[in-house]
């Protein structure tokens, strides 16, 4: 009689263990699904849209003394800068910023119209052009720009090879 108690309770022992077994794996299954499943549903949900604002402060000491919007401080500066006929410049300045009253004038610092400039004189972008500092900044740019432009007249359109050089010589006069 002792002999079959044993045997029963061996048996409900080997049954005991194997339903915690079960029991823990059922859980751990259970989690892991409820991971990957919330998971998943998440990818699918669109993410939280974030709203940046920036506010430019100046200070007026950091603000770099700028040119008057004049004819003849902007030719001065064209020249200074070594611009390749100034006067075209001048002229596409002017035509570009309603004569220097357009809105993107004023509130960018950029008469000459440029949208797409990744020069160290841009300093962001507003309603599609490029923001400078001042105006100085804007002409900068503007010369850069029309030299690498002149360098591809030089060696690719321009049948002459001297090209450059001969437009560089032509006398502006500044009231």
């Amino acid at each position: 009689m002792k002999l079959k108690l044993a045997l029963i309770n061996t048996e409900n022992l080997q049954i005991k263990s194997a339903t915690k077994h079960l029991i823990k794996m059922y859980t751990f299954w259970f989690m892991l699904g409820t991971l990957l499943g919330s998971g998943i549903l998440y990818s699918f949900t669109e993410p939280p849209k974030l709203i940046t604002k920036f506010k430019f402060v100046f200070v007026k000491d950091t603000i770099p003394e700028d040119i008057p919007l004049t004819k003849e401080a902007i030719l001065k500066e064209l020249v200074a800068n070594k611009c390749v006929l100034p006067n075209i410049a001048f002229a596409q300045f002017s035509q570009e910023s309603e004569h220097f009253k357009s809105d993107i004038c004023k509130e960018n610092k950029n008469f000459a119209g440029i949208r797409n400039s990744k020069s160290k004189y841009v300093i962001g972008m507003n309603r599609g052009h490029c923001v400078y500092l001042t105006y100085r900044d804007c002409i900068k740019d503007y010369i850069r720009i029309q030299n690498m432009y002149l360098k591809n007249i030089n060696h690719k359109y321009a049948e002459d090879t001297q090209y450059i050089k001969s437009l560089t010589k032509v006398k502006v006069h500044i009231k």
